[in-house]
């Protein structure tokens, strides 16, 4: 508790002093598939999960829109506030050409961040707030492949990550 006082202490000050300032925390990779472990209360994996207009917690996914088994989930008073791929993302190729592929976190938070760093690019005038809506806004209820959506678990935010949306919204506002 006094770790998460300290955080939202700095974030409301950063948001009085640096309105366009934004930060991408990851809901961590502590998750288990039974999610008996992995879950943001606001408090015990701080900065994620947190609830400020100024903080985005971004969730992993798999491929078809589940839960990566791995990632953090929002309970109680935290947030997470959108998911994004985390999982067999491309990360190079070896030496006979074939790609590497690796999971986690770490890949779901870049892409908020690219597609924060694209929308400001756009607009610099937007406030950290006014980002974080707009991504909820466009972000999508789940994942669709074929003719089947699959929505987005309960505890991983307002759905996906949709940077071509978030943009298109950008440039037409």
């Amino acid at each position: 508790a006094p770790i998460a006082r300290a955080y939202r202490k700095f974030f409301a000050k950063m948001q009085e002093e640096k309105p366009h300032v934004i930060f991408v925390a990851s809901a961590g990779n502590a998750g288990n598939a039974d999610k008996t472990t992995g879950a943001l209360n606001g408090i015990n994996d701080c900065p994620a999960g947190i609830a400020m207009p100024n903080v985005i917690t971004v969730a992993s996914i798999n491929n078809d829109g589940s839960r990566a088994e791995f990632s953090g989930f929002a309970t109680g008073d935290g947030e997470v506030t959108l998911a994004a791929p985390g999982v067999q993302m491309v990360v190079g190729v070896d030496e006979n050409g074939q790609p590497i592929k690796k999971n986690g976190k770490s890949y779901s938070a870049p892409q908020v961040s690219a597609a924060i760093a694209l929308i400001q690019s756009i607009n610099p005038e937007l406030n950290a707030g006014q980002i974080k809506e707009l991504l909820v806004a466009t972000a999508a209820p789940g994942v669709t492949t074929g003719n089947q959506s699959i929505p987005i678990p309960e505890g991983l935010g307002a759905g996906v990550l949709r940077v071509d949306e978030a943009v298109l919204k950008t440039i037409n506002d």
